[in-house]
């Protein structure tokens, strides 16, 4: 496969991996993901079941919760991309509010199988509850 065919094949995963998330369909997201995953966020570290149950968490706790592609670099095997996060929620006036935070996201893929062997994300955790604080949302 030539350089451009695996930029072009990282970028398709990507996007299959993205409309796994926006489906919200856990199964064929972890399809994406190898069995031997290192998922780090934030400096927390979790295999390939723990972010199974993350995602879960993640989907009960807001159905608004969606993320959008920024950008994205590829070099070798890494997909380096910033995604725009956003999630919606009740400010405690009632109102409905969403607030959008940028979240950074290396990729690292088996270049035989397109499975993420490892994932890197990095958001803003203090900055973004501050955000949902100032829009009155605990």
């Amino acid at each position: 496969m030539s350089t451009t065919q695996q930029h072009d094949a990282l970028h398709d995963r990507l996007g299959e991996l993205a409309a796994a998330m926006e489906a919200q369909d856990i199964d064929a997201l972890m399809d994406y993901y190898d069995d031997a995953l290192v998922y780090l966020e934030n400096g927390k570290e979790r295999d390939k079941a723990a972010l199974k149950d993350y995602v879960q968490e993640l989907w009960s706790g807001d159905s608004g919760f969606s993320v959008d592609l920024a950008t994205a670099h590829r070099v070798d095997d890494v997909l380096a991309v910033t995604l725009e996060a956003s999630a919606s929620a009740e400010a405690e006036a009632g109102e409905k509010v969403t607030i959008s935070w940028p979240m950074f996201v290396a990729y690292q893929f088996d270049l035989t199988t397109l499975k993420v062997v490892r994932e890197v994300a990095f958001s803003d955790e203090a900055g973004v509850a501050k955000k949902f604080a100032a829009a009155g949302i605990a």
